[in-house]
């Protein structure tokens, strides 16, 4: 149960942050996507962080051994912070940057 809020939980949060920001409904699979982004953002750099920078790395969570209330104080700790930055950068990227694709019909 501690691991399913550490991985899934910070996701979640983001995408409300996102939504909030953003002021725009986003359909069901528009959700789920950016959910998903959110997702392996948030915990691909808490895993990155808690290996490379502070050295502990994430055994708990790769050779399937239970999770201890303090592993997942430290998760969340450096996840919940990431997911209010990964919510504000995407919420501003989604606002600034607008992308269209046109198709010239001359080279078909």
């Amino acid at each position: 149960m501690i691991e399913f809020i550490c991985l899934f939980f910070p996701a979640l949060i983001s995408l409300l942050l996102f939504q909030k920001l953003i002021r725009k409904e986003q359909s069901f699979k528009k959700s789920i996507s950016v959910y998903a982004l959110f997702n392996l953002s948030v915990n691909g750099m808490v895993f990155l962080i808690k290996t490379y920078v502070l050295g502990t790395g994430n055994a708990s969570l790769i050779y399937g051994n239970d999770m201890t209330p303090s592993i997942a104080l430290n998760y969340l700790i450096i996840a919940i912070p990431l997911c209010l930055f990964f919510a504000v950068i995407f919420a501003l990227i989604h606002k600034n940057i607008d992308l269209k694709i046109e198709r010239d019909e001359k080279n078909q």
